[in-house]
Parts: structure tokens; sequence; C-alpha cells
């Protein structure tokens, strides 16, 4: 189920989280059934050993509503947020100083097992999920793992020096006193809304219950993030949350015209679901005129629904109807919104169809987080071809959607042009074209897959399609060329490219594979992972042959990694774009074009070390396609792969690709992947190279010794570069870059490996010649942007960076 953004407790509880006193949790007038005027609602919340409080409220049925800090090992254990900027050391209690490390936890190294951002309990039957429960994680020497792993073979249980998340320390504060919390279980928490539910063994203090409420009563709790809540309890009877939302007070309300993604919030709406999208497209002689039906088939995720967002700008809605009944509507072009109200209120679990007539003149979309490239349906000026490239905001220029890759739906085109024309769309075409009274033609395609509204694609003109040989049995895979300018044999690496992805990520994810190709008039050169259709640009075929192959390796790669697998928010993008980045490496490399695999790697870090770059994981809003998502996310898997293994990196590919197909990702789901294939602790790699800024410039200068042996110095060159710490592979020799050799001497070598830490660091060998230069990570192995220096004498320490 989606998340929702919701307000912190802190607000809704109309009082500040405090460390010192405690305050209202509700206007000293709130009345309660049972409880007198100017009582309070509130329940202290103390951490263990007389740590800090906090808000709490009683909702009965032994329910405990808290703050996420105060049921969670970020209170428990004094920490917070990993941050891309270094963190002071977090405290700890007394309770647990002497079985945590003296330095704590630094907040810049944790895993996702140490950030995990929302706990739900298992429903029964569910499989274990270590992504949701808190109480399957235990402390062990900074870092927390599932308790599975860290028990003891001989006992069965957890290693006493480990710390199972146990809330029994927790008290309650009535009046000023202090009684303990007999806490059962975390029943929710979500780190975004700063919402905890725990369900305590009996009333944690003897206070009338307050009652949940979506609606500003004058006696209630305001509790919008209740929506959240009612969708993931409603129908389960293993929890009292059940009981809780019975007695709450729950009005209609209007879902929020966002999905809470922190880098685009203005996309995507709440209260609903999208199953299925059907788009009946009618294009004008020339295609310039577009006159349309979207029908969308919703499930309702809100208790009560009165009306909803979708997203959607530069056409014009005409009519809408839900289920048949036609609806109020209003379209703001400023907020690229259109709001829908519901003719009467829409019920959790409710499917709904909701059908909207639009249409308009086709115009140009401006997104702003593509602005060196126009994104939405596009028109060639010339041949009146048509074709979309919508990444990331671009599909509801042409059609209504919730425009998030958050929700996921399968599709329907109906598409009718002039006779002479033919539609390509995502999935597979459904029979022949039908022809129309007025000598039109409609073609249907039939997307049955889930995928987000970006990667929905169609292209109109006079294609032929080509079957493509040399790929799987069963996999179809088409070339859609003009019939006046054919592709040729162009695109025959495809099959090949195929098997050779599938043996590195897994089977392929979809039914069948096409390429079309599409005017770059409008758009440059385009290379867009539509679901199933890639869109490449029509002077591709005549490219070199290696143009060509990275085009497909990395347009391929996508269905795996952006398709079947999509984003949670776009301040993921690496996952999308990274991975089809290094899949042109691993394409030429296994296909024995070594050469031009080198020449990849050569080519990002010479475009990453010549900008400075932003953290890969908090790119701005107007940088999501740059360098950084591409090139240097790249890069980091090139330099996993060189951490933990070809076997280990591999497997965790495959098992990432499997674990999540069909499905949303993030971050913290593909680290989480990697540790538990390879085993090891990747905290400190991932934390420096996606959170942290730039990469370690670094000046490094040797010299020789007498006695023949190499001392050698590296510093860093920013501050920037004091946030890593690696190993350099360095390569003194008599002699290299094509100079010529002493005669009758022979060419000498010594490999050796610098440790750098905060980029600084020294070492000193023997390696028995007189070496004429030294080479810096001489196969491209790590990221770093270093200067070699020859002086006569090292400094005895490294100057402050500038």
């Amino acid at each position: 189920m989606m998340r929702i953004a919701i307000r912190p407790l802190r607000l809704l509880l109309l009082s500040a989280l405090i460390v010192s006193g405690l305050a209202s949790v509700v206007p000293a007038a709130a009345q309660v059934a049972g409880q007198s005027k100017g009582s309070a609602l509130k329940i202290g919340i103390r951490l263990p050993d007389g740590g800090q409080k906090f808000d709490g409220v009683y909702l009965g049925h032994g329910l405990v509503l808290t703050t996420f800090r105060a049921a969670t090992v970020y209170g428990l254990y004094g920490l917070h947020n990993a941050s891309p900027s270094p963190a002071t050391s977090a405290a700890t209690s007394p309770a647990t100083s002497d079985a945590i490390s003296s330095s704590a936890v630094d907040s810049r190294f944790l895993s996702p097992r140490h950030r995990i951002s929302h706990y739900v309990i298992a429903a029964p039957g569910d499989a274990p999920n270590p992504d949701n429960d808190a109480f399957g994680y235990t402390l062990c020497n900074d870092q927390w793992q599932p308790l599975n792993t860290a028990d003891s073979s001989a006992t069965g249980t957890p290693d006493a020096t480990c710390l199972p998340f146990d809330l029994s320390p927790l008290t309650t504060i009535e009046h000023g006193t202090e009684t303990p919390l007999a806490v059962r279980r975390l029943l929710y928490a979500d780190q975004g809304s700063d919402v905890a539910i725990l369900e305590a063994v009996s009333a944690p203090v003897n206070w009338p219950a307050a009652r949940l409420s979506n609606a500003e009563a004058p006696n209630t709790i305001t509790a919008p993030w209740l929506n959240d809540v009612y969708g993931l309890f409603i129908n389960r009877a293993d929890t009292p949350i059940s009981l809780a939302l019975h007695d709450a007070l729950i009005t209609p309300v209007v879902g929020k015209p966002s999905l809470g993604d922190p880098t685009t919030p203005e996309l995507g709406n709440s209260g609903y679901h999208v199953t299925h999208y059907d788009l009946d497209l009618h294009f004008s002689a020339n295609n310039t005129v577009l006159n349309a039906t979207a029908t969308l088939d919703m499930q309702i995720i809100y208790p009560t629904l009165s009306g909803f967002y979708l997203d959607f700008s530069t056409l014009t809605a005409r009519q809408i109807s839900v289920d048949g009944v036609p609806a109020k509507f209003r379209q703001d072009e400023q907020s690229q919104k259109l709001f829908v109200s519901a003719p009467q209120p829409l019920i959790f679990g409710q499917a709904v169809r909701v059908s909207i007539s639009y249409g308009g003149l086709l115009r140009d979309f401006k997104s702003r987080y593509m602005p060196f490239l126009p994104t939405g349906l596009f028109v060639e000026s010339q041949t009146h071809r048509v074709f979309d490239v919508d990444e990331p905001d671009g599909a509801h220029s042409w059609f209504p959607c919730n425009d998030q890759p958050l929700d996921r739906a399968t599709y329907t085109f109906h598409i009718t042009v002039a006779a002479n024309l033919s539609a390509v769309a995502n999935g597979q075409q459904q029979g022949n074209p039908l022809t129309n009274a007025d000598g039109t033609h409609t073609f249907t395609w039939v997307m049955p897959h889930t995928m987000p509204t970006y990667l929905a694609v169609i292209a109109i003109a006079n294609y032929t399609p080509t079957t493509l040989p040399g790929g799987p049995d069963n996999i179809p895979l088409t070339a859609y060329s003009y019939a006046d300018k054919p592709a040729g044999s162009a695109f025959n690496i495809t099959g090949p490219i195929m098997k050779q992805e599938i043996v590195r990520f897994g089977p392929f994810p979809f039914d069948s594979y096409g390429q079309v190709l599409v005017s770059q008039d409008s758009a440059g050169l385009v290379g867009m992972e539509s679901q199933t259709m890639t869109v490449l640009f029509e002077g591709l075929p005549s490219a070199s042959a290696d143009t060509i192959y990275f085009f497909v390796a990395h347009e391929m790669a996508h269905q795996w990694f952006g398709d079947s697998l999509s984003l949670s928010t776009w301040g993921d993008i690496w996952l999308n774009e990274g991975f089809a980045t290094y899949a042109e490496y691993i394409s030429f490399s296994d296909s024995g074009n070594k050469a031009a695999a080198a020449n990849e790697l050569s080519q990002w870090k010479s475009r990453i070390i010549s900008q400075q770059t932003q953290a890969i994981t908090h790119l701005s809003p107007d940088n999501l396609f740059g360098t950084e998502a591409y090139n240097k996310a790249g890069y980091v898997l090139h330099m996993l792969r060189q951490k933990i293994g070809d076997a280990d990196f591999f497997r965790t590919l495959q098992t990432y690709a499997a674990r999540f197909q069909y499905g949303s990702t993030s971050t913290d789901r593909f680290w989480e992947t990697a540790e538990t294939v390879s085993g090891q602790d990747l905290s400190a790699f991932f934390s420096q190279w996606l959170q942290q800024p730039d990469i370690p410039r670094v000046s490094i200068a040797w010299i020789q010794q007498a006695d023949g042996q190499i001392e050698v110095l590296a510093c860093p060159q920013s501050a920037a570069a004091r946030a890593f710490s690696l190993d350099v592979p360095l390569l003194f020799s008599t002699t290299f870059d094509g100079s010529t050799p002493i005669p009758s001497a022979p060419v000498q070598n010594d490999s050796e490996t610098l440790h750098l830490i905060n980029a600084a660091g020294q070492s000193h060998f023997t390696p028995g010649f007189v070496p004429g230069s030294v080479k810096i990570d001489p196969d491209n192995s790590v990221l770093i942007d270093a200067t070699v220096s020859h002086p006569d004498n090292l400094p005895s320490s490294c100057p402050s960076p500038g």
C-alpha cells in the first residue's frame, strides 16, 4: 500500500514535542464522554533511565498513541535520521552505554536495517518482513541485525552483547508520578508523520480514552493520518486498532493533491489507487488535435472520500462521470490538477470507474525536472508523426492520471488514426486494426503488467514492423521503423544483448519487447525505456555500431531496473539510470568488446571529475537527470562489484530484481539486498558514495629514498573529500604511456594499494627498481580525482584542505 505524507503528531496533537514538561494534548475546554471539563488527555512517555519525555494519548482498547521517536530505536538509543552532512555522535542512555561502543553510532553510517522508517505488525499468515518488523531486530556492535541472524549457535538466543528491540523500560507519567508501561508490541509507526501506536498489556494510566477523528471537532483529537492507518488495519481482527477505528469519528475528506514525494511533492494524489487506465484516443487528420476519453478504474484507500485530484495539464476536461453519474469538477492549469467532486462519498475498498472526456490542440509541456529536454506528447511539424516521452511528469500532459511512480496500473490503448498510419503502444497489439466508417483505423494495445504513468507510450507513423532474430524463444522481438526509411539489420543485436542481460539480471520480466523509432526534431536524441516498447531516435540505425550497442543495452536494462522495478521517489532515480548505465559496461564487456567497456569507465570518470557533483541520493529537483544519476551512479555499482565480487554482485542484482518485481523499490531496499546477499556490512560504502557530495579529490606525492624505499603521502584537496575512505591502486613502473624504455632493460612494474582514511594516507614500500612515474588506479576501479607530484621531499603532514 502506498504511503501517505502526513503532518507530524506533535502538530496534530496541538502540542510541541518537549523535553522538559508536557503540554496539553487538546485545548482545556475539550471534553470526552465521561470526562469532566478541563481534564487533559495527555500521557507522558519517558524513555529509559530518566531520558526524554514525549507526548502520548490513550486511545482505549489498550492502545497508546505517541511519537515515532518515543516508540522506536531512534528514541530508545538516541539515534536520528541519516544525514548527507557529517553528524555528531548520538547520546546513549546509561542503560545501554556499556553495550554500545563509546563512540556511539554515527548517523552517516546506518544501514537500512537501522533506518527503517515504517513499522507495521505482520498479519497472521503473512511472511515475516524485516522491512517492517521492529521487534525482529537487535543491535549488535553498533549494527542492527535481524534477530534470526544474531542467534548464538549454542543457545539459539541473541548473543549477550546484542540489544534486542525492547520497549519494556518505558514508563508513563500521571501527574508527575511514573508508572511502568507494559508494552505487548509496537503495532504501527511511521517516521514521516512522527506517529506510533503501542499495544499495552492494560490501560497505562487511569484516563478515559480519546477518540480518533479526521474531523476538526471540539471534543476529539485531530488525526488526518487516520486515513493511512485505516487502510492497514480496518479488516484485521488480530489487533485492537480495528476496534479503535470502529469507535473513530470519520467524516468524508478530500484526497490530498500529492503523494508526498519529497523530490516532486506536487506530483501524484492520495485517497485512491488506479488499477487500470483505458485510453480512447482519436487524432485529427494532421494529428495536431486530440479528442479522447480516459476511463480510470480506481480502488478507494481512504475511509470515506468526498473528492479527489488527478494530475492533468495542456488539454481541457469536458465531462466527467463517477460510476456513470455526472460529477462536478474544476481544472487548474497553474497547479496542473483536475479536481473531481464525488456525487456521493466513496468508501474504503470500493471499486470506482471514473470517465473523463477531454481534448484540445496538442502543445508543448515544460517540466521543471527535465529543463534540457521537452517532455509529453509531440507532433513532428513536417510529417505529423506523433510520439511521447513522459519521464518524469509528461504523462499528465496527454491523459489525466495519478502521475507518480508509486501508483502502478495496467493499460488499454485504443488509438484512432488516419488510414495511412499505424499506431504502436505498450504491451501487445490485439488483432488487426479496426476500420471505421470514416476510413480511419483504430489500433488496440494492452499492457497486462502494471506500470507507472511515465512509462506509457504511443507512437504514430507509417511504421513497418520487423521481427528480430536471435532472442529467447518465448520473447518476441520487434523493431518498428518508417516504411520509407527501414532500419535494416541495425537492431539484430537486440536478441544477443537480451540473452546476455538475462544471464546477468534474471528472466526477462515481460512477454515481448519492441523498439520504435521516432522523429528527433522535437525531443533531441531520444532513448526512452517505455515499458516493453523502447523509444529510440530515428537516426540511430545510421550511428556507429558501438553507439547502437550501448543505446540498446541501456534501454533494455531498464526493463528490469526502472520498469519492472519502479521508484518510490524520484530522488532515487539512480536506481534506474545508474543501473542502465552500468549495463552498457557489462554488455560491452560480456560481448568481448573490452576496448569499448574500458572507454565507458574512462568517459564516466572524466565527466564526474570535471564538475562538483551532488550526493546521488540528495539531488536537486532540476538535476535529477544529470551526471550523478547516470555516470556517478554507474561507477558506484562498478565499485560495489569490486568490493563484494562478481558472484555476489550479480546475485544481488538478480535477487533485487526478483524480490521487487512489478512493484516499487528504494535505495534502502537495494542496499539491504546487497548486504543480505554478500553478508557484508556495506554501511560505510553506501553512505559515502550515495549520501556524500562530490568525490574524493586528493594530491599524491611520492619520493624514493637512498635505500630504494618509496614514500607516499596522500592529502585531501577539499573539505568534501574528507568524507571518503577508500583503497587506491597504484602502479609504479620504469616506463609507461608509450615512452621508450632503456635499451635492453626490461620494463618493471610494482602494484601497491594506498589506504586512505578521510582522504588521507601514508605508505612506504620497496619496489626493487627505480620508478619513472606512477599511475593512479590504472584499471579505473575506484572513483577518485588524484594529482601526482614527485617532490624532492615529502611534507611532514597534510595541510588543511582548501
